[in-house]
């Protein structure tokens, strides 16, 4: 949807320049796992072995993932998306935000676990992996989600 798209170009152009100097790409990019792959909405790698071929069309080695949730793929990100993602050494932080309403998660990996925080419907999101403070508040006003 319209909204859908809005939320991820807002959400890309907020990233990019706090993940400098690590690479921020959109939805075209497919990020590859042991067993699977996925194109996310939103993904940030900062190891040099994805950034030794800028004409690859993979990344393997992410650090930050983020899903913008909609009707159609709002099961998957939450439930076996989230699961393939975490098993990526290299991710650090999984970041889910409702295209349809005022919501977002966040999972953080914390040694060999994932823990999961759902911040409040608006504001702050910290995401520690980049060094940015996503403010949720302009990131949902925006988008017209009352």
């Amino acid at each position: 949807t319209r909204a859908h798209n809005a939320m991820v170009t807002r959400l890309i152009a907020a990233i990019e320049p706090a993940a400098r100097p690590c690479h921020t790409y959109g939805s075209d990019m497919l990020v590859e796992m042991a067993a699977s792959t996925r194109y996310p909405d939103v993904v940030v790698t900062c190891d040099e072995r994805d950034s030794s071929d800028m004409r690859a069309l993979v990344i393997r080695y992410p650090k930050l993932i983020v899903e913008v949730l909609s009707d159609s793929t709002a099961q998957d990100d939450l439930g076996s998306k989230m699961r393939e993602y975490q098993t990526i050494e290299t991710l650090v932080e999984y970041v889910t935000i409702d295209s349809r309403k005022r919501w977002a998660q966040m999972s953080r990996k914390s040694g060999q676990e994932w823990i999961l925080n759902v911040p409040a419907t608006g504001g702050t999101l910290e995401l520690r992996s980049i060094g940015l403070a996503l403010d949720l508040d302009e990131i949902f006003a925006q988008g017209g989600i009352d």
